[in-house]
C-alpha cells in the first residue's frame, strides 16, 4: 500500500436506514513521501451509494467530514456519516444493484489524490436479524 492512500475501517457491516455509519480513517506517517511534492492538505471522508445495472446508473453523495493532517503526514481520525432515512437499502439482484460504501480521499498538492472506499450494507429500520434481500458483501464480510 502507498504510504499516502487512507485506510478506512468501520465499525459495523450492517447500518440501518436513519443510522450513522461509524469508523476510523488513519494515514501511517511520513515515510517515503517527498514533502515539496507530496503534501497532503487533508482527507475527506465521503458517505456514497451508487446503482448499477440495467437502465441509467445513478450516484448519491452523502456527507462528508474532512480531517487535518498532522505535520508528520499521519493521521488518525473517527467519523461518523449519517445516512439518511429515506435512503435506499441495498440490493444485489440480477437486473440492479444499490451499493454503499464510505471512501476517504486525500488532498494532494499538485497531484493525483489517492482513494481507498469500504462497502457496507444498508438495511430497513428495524431489519437486523430478517433483512433476507440480496447483498453486495463477499461471504467472508459476513462471518
Amino acid at each position: 500500500m502507498n504510504p499516502v492512500t487512507p485506510r478506512i475501517e468501520i465499525d459495523d457491516w450492517f447500518v440501518e436506514v436513519g443510522r450513522p455509519v461509524q469508523g476510523r480513517v488513519s494515514l501511517p506517517g511520513a515515510e517515503g513521501i517527498d514533502p515539496t511534492t507530496e503534501r497532503i492538505r487533508e482527507v475527506r471522508v465521503t458517505l456514497r451509494c451508487e446503482t448499477e445495472g440495467r437502465g441509467d446508473r445513478d450516484r448519491w453523495i452523502g456527507p462528508v467530514q474532512a480531517f487535518d493532517v498532522n505535520v508528520d503526514g499521519s493521521l488518525y481520525g473517527q467519523f461518523s456519516l449519517d445516512v439518511s432515512p429515506t435512503a435506499p437499502v441495498s440490493y444485489d439482484g440480477s437486473l440492479f444493484r444499490v451499493r454503499w460504501a464510505v471512501e476517504a480521499r486525500t488532498d494532494l498538492r499538485l497531484r493525483v489524490d489517492r482513494k481507498t472506499s469500504v462497502e457496507f450494507v444498508v438495511i430497513p429500520a428495524g431489519g437486523r436479524g430478517y433483512y433476507l434481500q440480496p447483498h453486495p458483501l463477499p461471504p467472508t464480510a459476513l462471518r
